[in-house]
């Protein structure tokens, strides 16, 4: 067996995968594992994960076994969305659906609706500005932190020299794959919220956004939490302390400047 291990926040982690399962598809886990540490040995015996292939005979009792299947359409985004489902089971902490990355020594934290532009926007503060990379999709906020696991970037259609391969998501649509190499797990906090509009032609457009409705919009995007008074001051916290904006733009140059000039 190989180990897949990781402590945030004093919780402990450990997913397991089949030796020979690992061997033939490991450029496919080592993307999805960036942020664990590869051991011989379980961190823990409590909550493990196993992945096994989808004819693997042996089948340990525990509550997360996945069968994996590299011949099913779609199979890398389904196991990282359930990677992600076991994180959150682990860790029991508030999550926002968003992006972070951290740029000019800024912590910039991407959130809005689906197909508003987020990982656009993320791609483009990853490989054309150097940004450093935390997590895409989901930003976990453990002990006054804010920690990702380095998933990989899923960016629809188009063709990117930065992408390794395609997938397909729950919706079948084509995603290139972008494991950034960049990387930072967590910061203490937020110096901006972003909330894109992408639509190529746009002229940039900046609005700041606060008081009751930066709150709804955070609470809008909060993917899980562990108590309602945990979530109440995480979201507090979060948006008496940052500022906010609504920012459509066109093009990469817009991006920049705007950037540049928080």
């Amino acid at each position: 067996m190989i180990y897949m291990n990781k402590t945030v926040g004093g919780k402990k982690m450990t997913i397991c995968l089949d030796e020979d399962m690992y061997k033939s598809n490991s450029y496919f886990f080592d993307s999805i594992f960036v942020a664990f540490q590869k051991e011989n040995i379980p961190l823990t015996d409590d909550k493990v994960m196993y992945i096994y292939q989808i004819n693997q005979e042996f089948q340990p009792h525990c509550d997360y076994l996945i069968h994996f299947d590299p011949q099913r359409r779609g199979e890398y985004f389904r196991l990282v969305n359930v990677v992600r489902g076991y994180i959150e089971g682990n860790l029991q902490c508030t999550i926002l659906h968003g992006s972070l990355v951290q740029m000019n020594k800024k912590n910039i934290l991407i959130m809005g609706t689906r197909m508003s532009g987020k990982t656009t926007l993320v791609r483009l503060l990853l490989k054309e500005f150097d940004a450093w990379y935390v997590d895409d999709d989901c930003v976990y906020i453990v002990e006054s932190m804010y920690r990702g696991f380095h998933m990989p970037v899923f960016v629809r259609g188009g063709e990117y020299s930065c992408t390794t391969h395609t997938t397909i998501d729950e919706e079948n649509v084509v995603r290139q794959v972008y494991v950034p190499e960049k990387r930072i797990e967590a910061v203490k906090g937020i110096d901006v919220i972003l909330f894109p509009h992408f639509r190529k032609g746009n002229e940039l457009t900046v609005q700041k956004v606060k008081g009751f409705d930066l709150f709804h919009a955070i609470i809008n995007n909060t993917r899980n939490h562990c108590d309602k008074k945990q979530l109440m001051y995480d979201i507090v916290r979060l948006a008496s302390q940052t500022d906010a904006y609504e920012i459509a733009f066109g093009d990469s140059e817009q991006i920049e400047r705007f950037v540049n000039g928080i």
